[in-house]
């Protein structure tokens, strides 16, 4: 496991690490896998509980936190794991990333 956060209901647990990011449903227990096609080390859920944005290799990914399909793909620099934060802002408009 390299990252993991709560949705901002408490409903879900999203965690990064390795090929795949999985979320735990809390109530149940049960989990759901999304692939990616590098590797998951950053993982933040938007304010409204809607988007999950996560770091997979040099790019961002943004996953519907619903359905589990990717929304949009971000493509980062050269570099290896060059993204080191992902951060929402409070209107889950604006994603913040840091890197090098």
């Amino acid at each position: 496991v390299a990252d993991a956060a709560v949705d901002a209901a408490g409903q879900a647990l999203w965690v990064a690490g390795g090929a795949s990011l999985v979320r735990v449903d809390l109530a149940s227990g049960e989990t759901s896998e999304i692939e990616v096609e590098s590797y998951v080390h950053l993982v933040a859920t938007s304010p409204t509980g809607n988007t999950v944005a996560c770091a997979d290799g040099v790019d961002i990914l943004l996953i519907d936190a619903t359905s589990g399909q990717e929304r949009m793909r971000i493509r980062g620099g050269n570099g290896e794991h060059s993204v080191w934060v992902v951060r929402w802002a409070p209107d889950s408009q604006t994603l913040a990333t840091w890197g090098r």
